[in-house]
């Protein structure tokens, strides 16, 4: 059974963040009807995470970075412990108004 959270996105550091590989969390960004960010996580536990406040004004990979955070912001290590992975076009609605990334425990 899985379970849903909803939680705001805080800035988060990315400049650790290299590499490529596969799956254990995957991230979605998709722009709203309003022009707002909306970020889901989802993880291989059945464990999905909404994200709000995701900032407009920061680059993709971070705004990806941004739900993948609220999505373990009760993990001491927050995000440290990703590396980025591949990014394709998202499936929500439009794929030019949402985009996915992979993300895998380094």
């Amino acid at each position: 059974m899985s379970t849903t959270e909803t939680r705001t996105a805080q800035a988060v550091d990315i400049s650790h963040l290299t590499g490529v590989s596969y799956a254990a969390v995957q991230t979605m960004v998709h722009t709203g009807l309003h022009g707002d960010l909306i970020g889901l996580a989802m993880d291989g536990n059945g464990r999905t995470t909404s994200v709000v406040g995701i900032d407009p004004l920061l680059g993709l990979l971070a705004q990806h970075a941004q739900v993948l955070q609220a999505h373990h912001e009760d993990n001491p290590y927050g995000i440290k412990a990703y590396l980025p992975g591949y990014m394709d076009c998202g499936r929500l609605d439009n794929p030019r108004n949402s985009s996915t990334l992979v993300w895998v425990l380094s």
